[in-house]
């Protein structure tokens, strides 16, 4: 496969996913799943009992999120120029990146760095 197929592919599969493409679909639920999981162990991590005796697993999972999170923003940035409307590759791709759901995206990660 060409680095512009490859391209491509990862750009369809991180956007919304057209109807019968089945990576996209997982690809976003796997996502949607990874926020609620985020969300409920930052509850649970509140509780003083769970994270004292939970603090390494907390610490796993936050670090498994962060990983799967920043490659998705770098392959988001990577794949933007197949969208007609950020085709040029440095304007293309700093205008995405100050898109606000670039900006939220970026502020999800940002903090554990």
């Amino acid at each position: 496969m060409k680095t512009s197929q490859l391209k491509q592919r990862i750009y369809e599969i991180l956007e919304i996913g057209k109807p019968g493409d089945r990576v996209s679909a997982f690809f976003d639920i796997f996502l949607i799943t990874l926020i609620i999981l985020n969300v409920l162990a930052i509850i649970l991590e509140s509780i003083s009992f769970l994270h004292g005796k939970y603090t390494k697993e907390f610490f796993i999972f936050e670090l498994s999120s962060v990983v799967i999170f920043t490659t998705e923003y770098v392959l988001r940035a990577w794949t933007i120029t197949c969208n007609p409307n950020y085709q040029k590759p440095v304007t293309g791709r700093f205008r995405y990146l100050i898109t606000p759901m670039a900006i939220v995206d970026l502020l999800a990660i940002l903090p554990f760095y």
